[in-house]
């Protein structure tokens, strides 16, 4: 007899306050082993692109999607372990642990954000192109001055001001500006969970805030290498 007919049968020998406590006896059982097998299965070493998708797939919860009227954000976490295998295969090297850690060593200690902003499904500055005073403005603001109005929230930490920040222009190509915002705080210290601000500035960017939950960053895959 398997457990579920067995259980079953314990039931019908007991009254009706006995029955509900076997059945959130045998809820919190069969709970708590769905989440082992939830947690084997996701920690698994995925290769560089398998990983990349399962980063990028929203219901993870490493990409975090606002939208104030036509603007649109969308940020995301930029994993250490695939920024150092992207310039392993850009040396054509093996990617083997060795490769890795030595391109890792880069990355250990900043954390880096990719922030995607739209209007109106075009490139956010692209809005602007009809005042070029206001259109140089907001390309100026989103090559150096939106990294003085971003931060990064850790729980029992000091907020953390962005270090730097890299626009990267589009001209046309993707529908979406992407500014790459970098803090000087190791990965390590994001399996409690953060949040990240953008200030904003009027007549340039309205202000936006992501929470990115302790559970996404305690979920993620290991990278899968060659020893």
């Amino acid at each position: 007899m398997n457990q579920l007919a067995t259980f079953q049968a314990k039931l019908y020998r007991f009254g009706a306050s006995e029955k509900a406590r076997l059945l959130k006896v045998y809820y919190h059982r069969w709970l708590f082993v769905g989440l082992l097998g939830a947690t084997a299965c996701t920690t698994q070493p995925l290769p560089p692109d398998a990983l990349r998708a399962w980063v990028a797939e929203p219901k993870n919860g490493l990409v975090q999607t606002q939208e104030i009227g036509a603007i649109k954000a969308q940020c995301s976490y930029r994993l250490p372990e695939l920024l150092a295998a992207q310039e392993v295969r850009n040396t054509h090297q093996p990617l083997t642990r060795l490769t890795l850690d030595s391109a890792q060593q880069a990355y250990r200690s900043r954390t880096h954000f990719a922030l995607d902003l739209s209007q109106n499904g075009t490139e956010y500055e692209t809005e602007f192109a009809g005042n070029p005073a206001q259109y140089a403005a907001v390309v100026q603001y989103l090559s150096a001055g939106i990294a003085t109005d971003s931060y990064l929230h850790i729980p029992g930490q000091d907020s953390v001001p962005a270090m730097a920040a890299m626009y990267m222009r589009q001209y046309g190509n993707t529908g979406r500006s992407t500014v790459l915002l970098i803090f000087d705080t190791p990965p390590a210290a994001l399996t409690t969970g953060c949040r990240l601000n953008v200030a904003g500035r009027k007549e340039l960017l309205p202000p936006f805030r992501f929470n990115f939950l302790a559970t996404a960053f305690q979920a993620i895959p290991p990278l899968a290498v060659t020893n």
